[in-house]
C-alpha cells in the first residue's frame, strides 16, 4: 500500500459490501494494534501507513468472528473509497487452535526472551518479543490441569510476590479483551503442545515494562512456570 489516503485502515464488515453496508456492522481493524478497536466513526482510529511486502496481523473485536466476516477493505473515509477488498467465502474452514509461526520482514525479528521454567504441570516453552507491544511463545507445553490458570505478566516483584494491581492476564486466545487479576471473566487456559501462542498486551504495558511472565493458577495462587525478563531487552 502506497499510503497516500488521508483517512485510510484497514476495515472488515458482517454485511453487504465495503461500498454499501451498514456502518453499525463494521470495525476498523488497526495496524499496528496496541489493545484497543474502533468503530467506524471513531477519530482516533490510526491511520494505515505504507507498506511494502510486509506481513501483518489483524486482531479481531471480541465480538466478531472471522466466520461471521463478509469482507475486508483497505478503505478511505476521508473520500469514501475503497481502495481493494476481499469478499470472504461463506465455506471457510478455520484451522485449529495452534498458531504458525509469524513471519518477520525487513529489519523487524524476533528477540528471545528466555525460556519458561518448568516448576508444575508440564509447563515450558520458548518466549520471544515481536514488537513492545506482542509476545510470541514458541513450542508450549501445559498439561490443562489448573482449574483457574492463565497466563500473567507484572511489572514488579515476582509472580508470587506481588502488587495484585499491576498484573494483567494475558488470554490466549485473545479476542480483544485483556483482564486485571480479579477479574472472573478470564479465560482459563487449556492444555498445549508444542503450541505457538501470540499474546497480544494492554494498551497500558509495553514489553520494555514487564518484569515477569507466569503459567499462573488463581485459585491455588501457584506459579506453574515463569520467566524473569531481562533488563536490557533491545
Amino acid at each position: 500500500y502506497d499510503g497516500a489516503g488521508p483517512d485510510t485502515f484497514f476495515l472488515i464488515g458482517k454485511e453487504g459490501t465495503p461500498e454499501n453496508t451498514n456502518e453499525d456492522t463494521t470495525a476498523i481493524l488497526a495496524h499496528p494494534f496496541e489493545g484497543r478497536h474502533y468503530e467506524y466513526r471513531n477519530q482516533d482510529a490510526p491511520i494505515l501507513k505504507s507498506a511494502s511486502n510486509e506481513d501483518v496481523t489483524l486482531i479481531l473485536p471480541e465480538n466478531m468472528k472471522v466466520s461471521d466476516i463478509k469482507w475486508l477493505s483497505v478503505y478511505d473515509r476521508k473520500f469514501d473509497v475503497d481502495f481493494g477488498n476481499l469478499m470472504l467465502p461463506a465455506d471457510i474452514q478455520l484451522p485449529g487452535t495452534s498458531e504458525p509461526e509469524p513471519k518477520t520482514t525487513g529489519t523487524s525479528k524476533k528477540v528471545k526472551i528466555g525460556d519458561i521454567s518448568t516448576l508444575h504441570h508440564a509447563v515450558s516453552g520458548e518466549l520471544f518479543a515481536l514488537d513492545n507491544k506482542t509476545l510470541y511463545l514458541k513450542n508450549f507445553n501445559y498439561d490443562g490441569a489448573g482449574p483457574d490458570t492463565f497466563f500473567l505478566i507484572g511489572k514488579e516483584g515476582t509472580p508470587e510476590n506481588t502488587n495484585e494491581y499491576t498484573p494483567a492476564i494475558l488470554a490466549h486466545p485473545f479476542k480483544g479483551m485483556h483482564y486485571e487479576y480479579r477479574n472472573k471473566d478470564a479465560p482459563i487456559l487449556r492444555a498445549a503442545s508444542n503450541e505457538d501462542v501470540t499474546l497480544i498486551l494492554p494498551e497500558n504495558i509495553k514489553v520494555s515494562d514487564i518484569k515477569w511472565l507466569s503459567v499462573y493458577d488463581r485459585k491455588f495462587d501457584v506459579d506453574f512456570g515463569n520467566l524473569m525478563f531481562p533488563e536490557n531487552i533491545q
